[in-house]
Parts: structure tokens; sequence; C-alpha cells
């Protein structure tokens, strides 16, 4: 019997590396993709461009999406969750570590994301409209984080900003198809 209670809490301890290093390994997937999205930034960049967009997910709104869902799943779902349970719970994490994979492959990814706006109203009208909408959107965190719902705007607004922007990057890149195609129809009958 002493033989059955050692076996079984090697077993756990046995299972709980597994997941720690499972969990270490998905953990690391924002630095890595994080640097290369700076090396590539530094061979790519060019200064003398001005671009409304960036190419790939911006590391930070890849961090406040990543802490929104974790701290969404803390204080929604898994309120019961013992942390300090010697047992780890492997489907507990089923949703984030997806999660965290999607979001830093969209950090090196080739889909454009719209810049924040500069903080003026002196240049042009889409950036006045983008500086109001970001300014309604502080003020609604604020409100947010005094009622205590920070946790749910916060995933919100990075779902919004992410979604809209890949939605936008493949009806942008639809619109371009169908224009050359469009193109190449004509130079076909033209010959």
């Amino acid at each position: 019997m002493v033989f059955n209670i050692l076996y079984a809490s090697d077993f756990i301890l046995y299972n709980s590396e597994l997941v720690f290093l499972y969990i270490a390994i998905i953990s690391s997937f924002p630095v890595l993709m994080g640097a290369i999205r700076l090396a590539r930034f530094n061979v790519e960049h060019n200064e003398d461009e001005i671009d409304f967009f960036y190419i790939g997910l911006p590391s930070p709104m890849s961090a406040i999406a990543i802490c929104s869902i974790i701290l969404l799943k803390l204080q929604l779902l898994d309120q019961s969750y013992d942390l300090t349970s010697r047992e780890v719970n492997f489907f507990t994490f089923n949703i984030i570590l997806p999660v965290i994979i999607l979001l830093s492959f969209l950090m090196i990814g080739k889909i454009k994301f719209s810049k924040f706006p500069l903080f003026t109203f002196s240049k042009g009208r889409q950036n006045s409209i983008k500086l109001i909408l970001m300014i309604l959107s502080i003020l609604v965190m604020g409100v947010s984080s005094i009622m205590g719902f920070l946790h749910i705007t916060l995933f919100l607004f990075s779902t919004y900003y992410i979604l809209s922007n890949t939605l936008l990057h493949f009806i942008n890149n639809s619109i371009k198809l169908n224009q050359l195609r469009e193109k190449l129809k004509t130079k076909k009958r033209q010959l």
C-alpha cells in the first residue's frame, strides 16, 4: 500500500513537470515571435516611408490580448481554481494556450494592423476620428476599471482591434485579387 501511495505521488509530480514544461514552451512563443518581429522590422524598415499601419500584430497589443484573456478566464470561469494545488488541471489551459500561439504567429504575419492615432487634431480628419475614438476608449476603460470590469473591457477592445484589422486585410486582398482578375481578362480580350 505504501508503494501505491509513493507511486501515485510520483505520477502526479511527473505529470505536473510535463505540464510545466509544456506551459513553459508555449509561454515562450510571444517572446520568440516578438524578437523575430523586431529583427524583421530593423531589416525592412524604411525611415522615408510614412505608413498608417503595422505589418503584423504589434507586440503591446498582443500582450494586452494575452493578459485580458488570462484575466477574463481567472475572473469569470475559474474562480474556484486553486493555483496552489499540486495537481495542475491540464484542461484549465485549453483556451489560453492556443490563443497565445495564434497571437504569437499574428505578430510575425503579413496582416496589416492600423496604427494608433497621433495626439493632435491637425494631422487630418482620419487621425482626428481615431483620436476621438481612442479618447472615448480610454474613458470607457477608466470607468470599467472603477466598476471592476476592466478585464472585460480589455478583452473586448483587443478582440475588436485584432478581428477588425484581420477582416479588413482579407477583404482588401479579395478586392485586389478581383481587380487583378479583371485586368487579366481585359488583356486576354485585347490579344
